[in-house]
């Protein structure tokens, strides 16, 4: 080491001793230093002076390994905070802008437009939006044309007897709250029209316009979208696509769902690295499934100054995903607390401090939709949660995992005769294999070779059901979807109905899977009991317009009969 070198060590040294015992004019390590270099033997210094290089030597030990010792986990998960109020926008500081997009030829709607209006805060301060707007259409046949305007919550399909203080740019402000992150009364408006997540938006449709243009994607703009909002804009975002006619004696139709705003204002990047603490040899970590995982993150100072944590210790999640779910929708364990900071003073610059942390995997976790089958994936541990991730300042670390569990005994084929050892596997159409994975990323991937047509014909009229990694089975039907409980499944049918009333034109649904011993299935309206087509452990019943079902009805092989309420 060179003499330079040693200097800035003697100092740092000196430095550390210093805030141990209190600077009161007693010996310091540049003093120790300077006495060590001299011929004097170490047999004249008194014994004060040999304890105090003593305990020099281990601060010193302590700043050439840069680290400190494991610090415990903290079980403790952050609490609801208020969510900012801000100021209302003024009168000139709301932009907007329209857009509109013809759905696929696929996509089963009814010939109208899909379509989002994006709003920007053009004035200084942060500011937001209230209530609800007032939509109109201004320009070449608009004051001929019926208009009918649905807005949030009107067109929420909420279930029965669910009630919502929400509107437009006004959410819910108990109902909404999510996790972490409540919501206030307002919808805070981005400053761009990009990125998407610091933007605020509105998603809207509009069918059947009988006006001029009719059906047209190159008009001239006259014909304008209007909005009056509360503060006092007046805004109109002219035209260019108009939806096809479907019926002339009927109003056009215009739907507004809630306004999504823009990202509460990130905070600067944290001058933290951390890292995961894995095996030297490279090894993935090994999770157990439903058992707590134990494990190690070390965080290291990459700033040239010490850092402070502040008052207080921020947030982190972690989160077990399976290979493939690039979404994290459906982990095998995900947590989200605070970092057990407070013996933390600070962390000199290239200092790491490493931290114990726990994760339970399965069914000691609290995320919704876990993954319950076995295999490879990644640990990932980033210490700021939610918002700061979504423009990549968030300090993340990656780890490679695989998760393990005692041997699975259940196969589908044990209750679903359909999918008995040596059935041969069907070919899906194109439609239905693209709707596959999208049904079901939370139980799984798709199990090779066990794809089943239930009920012939396309993904609009038939039904169609495959096997996961879970070993849950999964279908695709008229709109329609869902997965059964596996091994936890009690009832003989698993079932699910398509959106009621959501889209006038829309066929309404009643569609599952029922297990072997399933003689008959019937679903009642209140008016009639309707039987539905069974076959190949697959069932499907439409539902007459203007009728809801109320209860499904299974009939079992020995006579028996369960009832089972929908809900609608």
């Amino acid at each position: 080491m060179n003499k330079r070198e040693t200097d800035k060590l003697d100092r740092q040294l000196s430095s550390r001793l210093k805030r141990a015992i209190g600077d009161d004019g007693r010996a310091d390590w540049l003093e120790v230093s300077e006495r060590a270099g001299t011929s004097r033997p170490l047999w004249r210094w008194s014994q004060r002076r040999v304890l105090l290089v003593a305990g020099v030597l281990v601060l010193a030990v302590g700043a050439a390994g840069a680290s400190t010792g494991l610090i415990p986990w903290l079980n403790e998960t952050p609490k609801l905070t208020p969510a900012p109020k801000y100021p209302i926008c003024g009168a000139n500081d709301v932009g907007a802008k329209l857009s509109l997009e013809k759905p696929g030829k696929n996509a089963g709607t009814d010939a109208g437009f899909g379509g989002m209006i994006t709003l920007v805060n053009k004035g200084v301060g942060d500011c937001a939006l209230e209530g609800q707007p007032k939509v109109s259409l201004v320009g070449p046949g608009a004051s001929n044309t019926k208009l009918q305007v649905e807005l949030f919550p009107e067109n929420a399909n909420l279930p029965a007897g669910v009630k919502t203080g929400a509107s437009v740019f006004s959410p819910d402000t108990k109902s909404d709250a999510v996790g972490d992150f409540p919501v206030n009364d307002q919808t805070l408006l981005g400053r761009a029209f990009e990125p998407v997540e610091q933007t605020s938006r509105i998603r809207i449709w509009w069918q059947n316009w009988c006006g001029p243009g009719s059906g047209s994607d190159a008009v001239t703009g006259d014909l304008a979208l209007r909005l009056e909002i509360a503060n006092g804009n007046i805004i109109d975002l002219p035209v260019r696509q108009l939806p096809t006619c479907l019926e002339s004696a009927k109003p056009s139709i215009l739907r507004f769902g809630r306004a999504m705003a823009a990202s509460i204002p990130l905070d600067a990047a944290l001058p933290l690295r951390p890292q995961i603490v894995t095996d030297p040899g490279g090894e993935p970590l090994t999770l157990k499934m439903d058992e707590v995982f134990h494990y190690q993150v070390a965080l290291t100072n990459t700033s040239t100054s010490p850092f402070h944590f502040g008052a207080k210790c921020p947030v982190y999640s972690a989160s077990a995903e399976p290979e493939g779910d690039t979404a994290g929708t459906n982990p095998w364990g995900f947590g989200t607390y605070v970092l057990n900071c407070r013996s933390v003073k600070e962390i000199e610059p290239g200092q790491t401090v490493t931290f114990s942390m726990e994760l339970p995997i399965g069914k000691g976790s609290s995320f919704p939709y876990l993954a319950t089958w076995y295999g490879d994936g990644t640990l990932i541990w980033s210490i700021a949660t939610g918002l700061e991730s979504l423009n990549g300042k968030s300090p993340t670390a990656k780890a490679s995992i695989t998760v393990t569990g005692p041997p699975v005994t259940y196969s589908p084929g044990d209750v679903y005769s359909v999918f008995a050892p040596g059935t041969k596997e069907d070919a899906f159409p194109r439609d239905v294999e693209l709707r596959t994975f999208g049904s079901s990323a939370w139980a799984g991937r798709l199990v090779p070779g066990s794809r089943r047509v239930l009920i012939a014909g396309n993904w609009r009229t038939g039904l169609f059901a495959w096997n996961t990694e879970s070993g849950r089975v999964c279908y695709v039907a008229p709109d329609n979807g869902g997965c059964d409980d596996a091994k936890d499944q009690t009832s003989p049918i698993s079932w699910s109905a398509n959106s009621l009333g959501v889209y006038p034109r829309a066929v309404p649904y009643i569609v599952g899977l029922a297990r072997d011993g399933v003689e008959k299935i019937e679903v009642n309206t209140g008016s009639q009991t309707l039987r539905a087509e069974l076959e190949n452990n697959g069932f499907l019943v439409k539902i007459p317009k203007g009728q809801t079902p109320v209860t499904i009805i299974v009939t079992m092989a020995d006579g028996s009969q369960k009832k089972i309420p929908t809900g609608y």
